[in-house]
């Protein structure tokens, strides 16, 4: 559901933590060396994790009870 920005952010972070296994000013300093404007990217991914938890995504039928 995100997009493919973002989606390139959630990977870039995941590898950063090979480098860096914490999320100090070096491990941020991977990550920006690759996506300089990660600050968005990381704001856009936020806004949808709120979005979708405000959301029913319960997809079980209840109208047969």
């Amino acid at each position: 559901m995100a997009d493919d920005d973002v989606i390139d952010y959630v990977i870039i972070h995941a590898l950063a933590h090979i480098m860096e296994m914490n999320h100090s000013k070096k491990f941020w300093d991977i990550v920006r060396s690759v996506i300089p404007d990660y600050k968005d990217r990381k704001a856009r991914l936020r806004e949808l994790q709120n979005r979708l938890s405000d959301e029913n995504w319960d997809c079980r039928d209840n109208t047969s009870d």
